[in-house]
């Protein structure tokens, strides 16, 4: 019987010692539970998303161009500014009107362009969303070029037409050159149309592969510089007197010309 007490004793103080540590490890004495698998997988995606998002290089590249010609517009800011922040970036096209942005994953962005007038052109969204890979991002801007209009500075003026006899009598005569071109020029241009209308032009080719255009067959160099005078004031600068001896050109000066060949 004493050994049988015994025994129980040993017993109970063994489930004494046990039910000690249960209550220690027992949550309601601020011991931490062991975070769940499925709290530890949601900290280890958002890590591993974190990381992927450093990783990944969005580019955006494009070019402004003219709506009506299609062709790149140069001196144009290009802005491109993050929906939610605010932050803004912006490039000035060069001569091939290309611009280019680098971008982060997730975003929205607003993109347009600022014309030469100051005013904000062709406004569109990109987005970013769902971008796990580098990529080179593409876009096109029209906008409106003005146009500029260049009118040929030329005024009205009349120039007297000479005598289709008088050069018969004399060996020496004065012309106005007009100018000298690599190309011909077009009949239809206002360079030629409005001396047309009132003098018939001569052309002559050179050596050198240049085209003259000449008016007036003057006996009288007072007369040729009248002429010359108003063709360079009303809008032909280069215009000037050529002496002519027996239809052949002389490159000596108009006044040399004039007191060794002109009439007495």
């Amino acid at each position: 019987m004493k050994n049988y007490l015994i025994a129980l004793s040993v017993i109970l103080l063994l489930l004494s010692g046990f039910a000690t540590k249960t209550i220690k490890a027992n949550p309601m004495m601020g011991v931490d539970e062991p975070k769940s698998t499925v709290d530890v997988d949601l900290e280890t995606s958002n890590q591993t998303i974190s990381n992927i998002a450093q990783k990944i290089n969005l580019v955006l590249i494009g070019i402004v161009v003219d709506k009506k010609t299609l062709l790149p517009v140069e001196g144009i800011r290009v802005e491109i500014m993050e929906s939610n922040s605010n932050s803004n970036q912006w490039f000035i096209t060069k001569q091939d009107g290309n611009f280019y942005f680098k971008l982060e994953s997730d975003k929205e962005y607003s993109l347009s362009a600022i014309n030469k007038n100051g005013r904000r052109e062709d406004n569109k969204v990109i987005s970013t969303d769902n971008k796990r890979k580098s990529e080179i991002m593409r876009s096109v801007i029209e906008i409106t070029v003005p146009e500029v209009k260049i009118e040929p500075v030329i005024a009205d003026f009349k120039i007297e037409k000479s005598n289709p006899t008088a050069s018969a009598n004399y060996n020496l005569v004065f012309k106005i050159q007009l100018g000298a071109f690599r190309q011909p020029i077009s009949t239809k241009s206002t360079f030629y149309s409005n001396v047309a209308k009132d003098f018939t032009i001569e052309t002559e080719n050179t050596a050198s592969g240049y085209i003259r255009y000449l008016v007036g067959n003057y006996t009288d160099i007072s007369k040729a510089r009248e002429v010359e005078s108003t063709l360079q004031q009303k809008g032909y600068p280069k215009a000037l007197i050529v002496p002519y001896l027996n239809n052949q050109r002389h490159n000596i000066p108009v006044e040399v010309a004039w007191q060794k060949y002109g009439s007495k």
